[in-house]
């Protein structure tokens, strides 16, 4: 949980100085295509093509792990 909480943290950081205006910016971003848009456009950024493609199979394995540990 504690590992949870400081991803969160880092994605809300890199959110936030992303985008030009801050929060305002980051609020645009969010009206026009929700959360996943923000994302894309962060690791877009970041790492280019092979970051989207590491994340959505880290969110892949991540989802399956919250599942498992569910149960």
């Amino acid at each position: 949980m504690i590992a949870e909480g400081a991803i969160a943290l880092i994605w809300a950081t890199a959110a936030m100085s992303f985008f030009p205006g801050g929060i305002t910016g980051l609020s645009e971003v969010t009206d026009a295509g929700g959360a996943a848009l923000v994302v894309k456009n962060v690791l877009m950024g970041l790492f280019g093509s092979a970051g989207v493609i590491c994340a959505a199979v880290a969110c892949g394995l991540f989802a399956a792990y919250l599942r498992k540990r569910s149960l």
